[in-house]
């Protein structure tokens, strides 16, 4: 575990103190925690020194001043001459300080001016990731078309207006929160910040709630009490207003706050909730400020919004991979965990994948710890774990009779047309239209050209959750057939 020694005046421990509750503490060596009773001062510093990667100074007129920081300090400097620290960083605390005040091998290293506690624990974290090595990385392959449509997006002609919600959605797992992360780093250079996951059951309440943790410091139950207490005795709009500042608070530090909403934002009907439509309009005023939703369906947004609240929304949908990209994918997850596959054996394992990205990863875990001869041989567990995962997800939903009945003919059908299924289902074009509109908001089903093809990954939990079509059923669809095509 790549670790941080927190470098800082006993003076500034207030500050910092906030910074180590953020991180976790097997993620750095501060004398508070790490340092043990009766030890010499010199050699538990030393010590912690050899057992971190990223040497971070809290610089302040007391820092720079104080003896023990001076020695830190000079420690470090010898461990990264002989190669035995990878990395520092400095955060300047104090407007007087100057990067020239710094020592000279500290002044070519990262320095970040006056950040809050909040902003100097991301950037920590963010760097002891990197530090990880490639290893630790998640693998970004097969998402140019997606990347190169929010680029678009993002950085439209002068005359238009940049989006600020950035919103992805598909099925869970399928790397929403992957492409979010990529494309805002390379279109605008932002990271993502806090990661908040909002169930259905939850209401504005949490949303604030996990906000305020991530912008101050709650320290006691009764605290607490009086921030929910005032929150709720707001109206809807100012409730609105309060969140939207708590998000721009934390886009003043570089970074974009994640919402992965389960349904707490999207009503019934699939369209924003009140309470979000208010959200999206208080956000209009802090013109610096972003945010990134992630939904399982297509969200709509109320006709009736003001036109400059449509224009703060962009939607992207994040399909399953390509069967081209879940066979490199897999390759370079085999080549990391340094296991040896024929192209013939990636190719025979990647169309169980279905484009899904955990797969890949449960894949190659198992190869390495069963090895490639017992996955090969019996593949039952990468179809068992998207039974699993997708079984539930479907019963969920709530889907009639004829919705169901369309996702088993098409479960057993690579592509269908509208027109067929709306022989085989003796409806109109157009009733059957509104059906699949549905289906392909629920990201279940797939539009490819004039045709359409179930989402990979849920065909055969839809075998699982219904009987697949019988026999007779089958005989049925071909006399339908038969008597209006041929």
């Amino acid at each position: 575990m790549s670790k941080a020694f927190l470098a800082h005046s006993s003076l500034d421990k207030g500050y910092v103190d906030i910074v180590a509750r953020r991180l976790s503490r097997r993620s750095i060596i501060f004398d508070k925690m790490s340092f043990k009773p009766g030890v010499d001062f010199r050699d538990s510093i030393r010590d912690g020194l050899k057992r971190s990667e990223l040497f971070v100074l809290f610089a302040s007129k007391r820092s720079l001043e104080s003896n023990w920081v001076l020695f830190e300090i000079d420690e470090a400097e010898i461990m990264q001459i002989t190669d035995k620290l990878n990395d520092a960083l400095v955060f300047i605390m104090d407007k007087d300080i100057q990067v020239n005040s710094l020592p000279p091998w500290m002044q070519r290293c990262r320095v970040v001016t006056m950040p809050s506690p909040r902003h100097a624990a991301r950037i920590i974290r963010v760097r002891l990731l990197a530090l990880k090595g490639l290893d630790h990385q998640p693998l970004f392959i097969g998402r140019e078309t997606i990347l190169e449509e929010i680029a678009s997006e993002l950085i439209p002609q002068p005359e238009e207006t940049a989006p600020r919600i950035l919103v992805f959605h598909g099925l869970p797992g399928v790397g929403r929160r992957t492409v979010a992360h990529r494309a805002l780093q390379d279109s605008l250079s932002l990271e993502i910040g806090p990661i908040i996951i909002l169930e259905e059951s939850d209401s504005i309440d949490n949303l604030y709630l996990q906000l305020l943790y991530e912008t101050i410091e709650l320290n006691t139950r009764q605290e607490l009490a009086k921030a929910i207490s005032t929150f709720r005795s707001l109206d809807s709009i100012g409730r609105a207003r309060e969140i939207a500042r708590l998000l721009a608070i934390i886009s003043e530090d570089n970074f974009i706050t994640l919402i992965v909403d389960n349904g707490a934002l999207i009503d019934y009907g699939g369209q924003y909730s009140k309470d979000m439509i208010d959200i999206i309009e208080a956000l209009e005023e802090h013109e610096d400020t972003y945010l990134v939703l992630c939904h399982r369906r297509f969200p709509r947004i109320d006709p009736n919004a003001r036109k400059s609240v449509k224009q703060l929304v962009v939607r992207f949908k994040v399909p399953p991979l390509e069967l081209s990209a879940t066979k490199r994918l897999l390759r370079q997850s085999f080549r990391r965990k340094k296991i040896k596959a024929t192209s013939e054996q990636v190719d025979e394992l990647s169309l169980y994948m279905d484009g899904y990205p955990p797969t890949v990863a449960l894949t190659t875990n198992f190869a390495k710890e069963y090895g490639l001869p017992t996955l090969i041989a019996d593949k039952s567990m990468l179809t068992d774990f998207k039974v699993r995962t997708f079984t539930s997800f479907l019963e969920r939903l709530e889907l009639d009779k004829q919705h169901w009945k369309i996702l088993r003919i098409l479960g057993g059908e690579t592509f269908i047309t509208i027109e067929i299924l709306s022989v085989l289902l003796q409806m109109t074009i157009d009733n059957v239209a509104i059906l699949f509109r549905y289906l392909i908001y629920l990201n279940l089903v797939l539009p490819v050209g004039e045709k359409y093809e179930i989402i990979p990954p849920i065909r055969v939990a839809v075998h699982i959750s219904q009987v697949p079509l019988t026999n007779s059923e089958y005989s049925e669809i071909a006399k339908l057939l038969r008597a209006q095509f041929w």
